[in-house]
């Protein structure tokens, strides 16, 4: 058995080390110049989505949101991503709550669109509703501000969703 466990681990260890690693925040670039990036793995070696990382609470606009962000790796993405959960209520009413699942409504991502600022990265949120609507996506936009919050912009792209997230929204991080 430990043959098998020590033939597994040098095998895993031959397969990665085939694959080139290149910066998260240089992914946009890099795809752009080099159509042949199949072996590549964008991992975030310069720690730029800690930041966004934890619980991060806001009220307003009728809504008190709360948003947990963690780290993953995307394998069909071949990249390190940031994965969300949320929990929305609104008027007293929880309208969403994905914060202890991982799906059917997500929210993942991790784009850095431009290499020099790291302080803002797109997250997507791939919506279930009552109409069925392939390739439903909105796109969220998070900017981490100068002030220690986390702004939200929500551009959606379709407007067939029946759960209404808040489309601007600035959070604070809860200290654990």
């Amino acid at each position: 058995m430990t043959r098998i466990l020590f033939f597994f681990l040098i095998a895993t260890i031959g397969l990665t080390a085939q694959k080139k690693v290149v910066p998260l925040e240089e992914k946009v670039n890099y795809t752009l110049n080099n159509p042949d990036f199949e072996d590549t793995l964008f991992l975030d070696v310069n720690q730029r989505l800690t930041p966004f990382l934890g619980k991060w609470k806001s009220s307003q606009e009728g809504y008190e949101v709360e948003f947990i962000i963690t780290q993953y790796f995307d394998t069909n993405n071949h990249q390190d991503g940031l994965f969300g959960g949320i929990k929305v209520v609104k008027e007293g009413i929880v309208i969403l709550d994905t914060t202890k699942y991982t799906g059917p409504n997500y929210i993942t991502g991790g784009i850095f669109s431009n290499p020099k600022d790291t302080q803002t990265v797109l997250l997507f949120f791939s919506e279930i509703s009552e109409k069925w609507v392939c390739g439903h996506v909105s796109e969220i936009t998070l900017t981490l501000a100068h002030t220690g919050t986390l702004k939200w912009n929500l551009d959606e792209k379709y407007n067939l969703s029946t759960i209404q997230l808040p489309k601007n929204l600035e959070f604070k991080k809860e200290i654990e």
